[in-house]
């Protein structure tokens, strides 16, 4: 029985263990990469076979999404959740290879260039907390969070 959880419980660990400047370049690079290749494989050697994958395609997407977000929502450590999160934008991005069309495609390469983006900011703020707070976790913790906009305004600015 294939079980979605299991097969990505590597992700939270890897991205937990791992130094942050490490886990930025693992969340976005081979994501990327992989997803251009997914998209080359679906669209152009298995697209006259699209009412065969599409189906399965799609409900893998709402499985990734949906166990990616709930497990997310359980987590304390910010790797962790950005692990779990990760998991799901992996399945917003897998709607587009299921819509198989122009739109699916350029949705896709859009979300794509907007999730390395924001990665590399989500992660620059873990890095930025680790060295300018001194926190225990290294800053890398909700309770981390706590009082965040009072002791370095700069750092929690939502602008």
């Amino acid at each position: 029985m294939c079980d979605v959880t299991r097969i990505h419980q590597w992700v939270p660990d890897v991205y937990h263990g791992a130094p942050t400047a490490v886990t930025l370049f693992l969340g976005s690079a081979p994501k990327i990469a992989a997803f251009a290749l997914i998209l080359r494989i679906f669209i152009e050697a298995l697209g006259p076979m699209r009412g065969e994958w599409a189906l399965i395609v799609g409900v893998l997407a709402a499985l990734t999404m949906t166990v990616g977000n709930l497990a997310a929502l359980r987590q304390t450590n910010l790797k962790r959740m950005l692990a779990y999160s990760s998991i799901a934008h992996a399945g917003y991005i897998l709607v587009g290879v299921a819509a198989y069309n122009e739109l699916g495609t350029s949705a896709m390469l859009f979300y794509l260039f907007a999730y390395a983006f924001m990665n590399v900011g989500a992660f620059a703020i873990l890095i930025a907390m680790g060295r300018f707070e001194g926190a225990a976790e290294g800053g890398e913790t909700l309770n981390d969070l706590a009082g965040l906009a009072a002791r370095k305004p700069w750092l929690a600015r939502n602008r």
